[in-house]
């Protein structure tokens, strides 16, 4: 029997008392197993988002200086071992492509090129070899959405497509600037994607180039591009912008690829159409096990916007979002990604530091805020998700509070860096108690974070 205390006070500053919380975990194992893939619905690791908005201007001095001369690439590798210590399994990476020198990378304009703004191409493998050596497996930020051309709009290189790889109905073919303005509907892709999830909602992304999936090529190319990514060490997705084109192409290209871990970025506030994007993403249709997981927005709304208000926390007795919802008597909880924030949520900058417009903020203050949401997505179903900024920026007492929740989420890692136990076999029970005003609530669950 191995038992694990956990005391957080979230407490500090005006609200010393408003919040404690203990989390007491008694584990005793049944066996162990020597590695934990993807479980179907029985999901139990952690993972780190590893990038924020800005990461990529680190290691260009001579236009960022106050990022330092390291590439983003070259500071994920030197931090290997302390994201293994803090019990990842999963970190999920920025856009590997090439997009220009000074790009976060969502406007990709060669896939097979794997050196970008984040590092060189020998960089880029050095990191995934370092995560791989340590048993944190990566994940791969893919940006099938869209294209950007090399040098304009639509000159696709790497690999070459022409006018046919673009929906019919994208902007560019009625723009004066885009050079193919009138370019007749014959020499165009089909138009976007309308599937029935979608209830007739429009996502032509004004941006970049809309591409049309539905093309033999363009689905060949892209499964290249996932096997290269698979051989040069990701073995996870992240989709990016999946509203934009029929879930049933993930389903082909996880059927493929066979990836460990798949999430997906929907339409942040369409939570039915999330749910229709699940269930449409599974390998085997029918089969919710087999489907990509999707990031869930709606419990990071419910805790962003009720801070203190603990009644809300709770849903209908099941929690809150997607990682609550019980339609048709299944399982979506389990392919819910929880989260407090990311790259595209809370403070963020442009590229001469001002804030940028509707991110002057962070979603939670490194205070009892963030603690208490941490303790709440690190102890409910579906896969947490750490911001990199809280883990390693935000402070060693809210570092350690993270690292001692993610042991208990995760089961905690033996010396060897291979789990002590997966957490669904063993006895797991978790209590976690707080007080705020007149009010109180309690959570109870056994048998890890799926078993509510």
């Amino acid at each position: 029997m191995k038992m694990w205390f956990h005391e957080w006070w979230f407490g500090g500053g005006a609200r010393p008392f408003r919040f404690l919380s203990l989390v007491f975990v008694i584990v005793t194992c049944v066996s162990v197993r020597s590695a934990v893939g993807q479980a179907g619905l029985n999901d139990d690791r952690v993972m780190l988002q590893g990038f924020y908005w800005e990461s990529y201007r680190h290691g260009h001095p001579e236009k960022f200086p106050q990022f330092g001369a390291r590439t983003w690439y070259n500071i994920i590798h030197d931090n290997a071992d302390a994201i293994r210590d803090g019990h990842f399994s999963l970190i999920w990476l920025p856009p590997p492509s090439y997009a220009g020198g000074s790009s976060a990378g969502y406007n990709p304009k060669e896939y097979f090129n794997l050196g970008n703004a984040y590092g060189s191409v020998e960089d880029h493998r050095a990191m995934l070899v370092a995560l791989l050596e340590k048993g944190v497996e990566p994940v791969a930020d893919l940006v099938l959405n869209h294209r950007d051309g090399l040098t304009g709009w639509t000159d696709f290189k790497n690999p070459d497509w022409g006018l046919w790889a673009i929906c019919a109905d994208d902007e560019c073919f009625n723009d004066d600037k885009s050079g193919v303005k009138g370019t007749p509907m014959n020499q165009r892709g089909a138009k976007e994607d309308s599937p029935a999830y979608r209830q007739g909602s429009n996502y032509a992304y004004g941006d970049f180039r809309d591409i049309d999936h539905s093309n033999e090529t363009v689905r060949r190319d892209i499964l290249r591009y996932l096997l290269q990514l698979k051989s040069f060490g990701y073995r996870g997705w992240r989709y990016d912008m999946v509203h934009g084109y029929d879930a049933k192409w993930i389903a082909v290209y996880n059927r493929v690829s066979q990836p460990t871990f798949s999430v997906g970025e929907y339409d942040w506030d369409k939570h039915a159409q999330q749910r229709g994007w699940i269930w449409e993403t599974a390998a085997t249709p029918g089969q919710l096990e087999t489907a990509s997981s999707v990031f869930d927005f709606s419990t990071q709304f419910v805790l962003k916007d009720n801070k203190g208000r603990y009644a809300a926390w709770s849903g209908f007795g099941n929690g809150t979002g997607m990682m609550g919802d019980t339609t048709d008597g299944l399982p979506w909880k389990n392919r819910a990604v929880t989260f407090l924030e990311n790259h595209d949520t809370g403070y963020r900058t442009d590229e001469d530091g001002s804030p940028q417009k509707d991110h002057k903020f962070d979603s939670f203050a490194n205070t009892w805020e963030v603690e208490q949401a941490y303790a709440y997505i690190l102890t409910h179903p579906g896969v947490p998700c750490v911001y990199w900024k809280h883990y390693f920026d935000w402070g060693s007492d809210l570092h350690e509070k993270i690292k001692g929740a993610d042991q208990c989420a995760t089961g905690g890692r033996g010396q060897s860096g291979q789990p002590a136990a997966h957490p669904n076999q063993c006895s797991v029970k978790r209590r976690l108690c707080g007080h705020a005003g007149g009010g109180q609530w309690s959570i109870v669950c056994t048998r890890g974070r799926k078993r509510f």
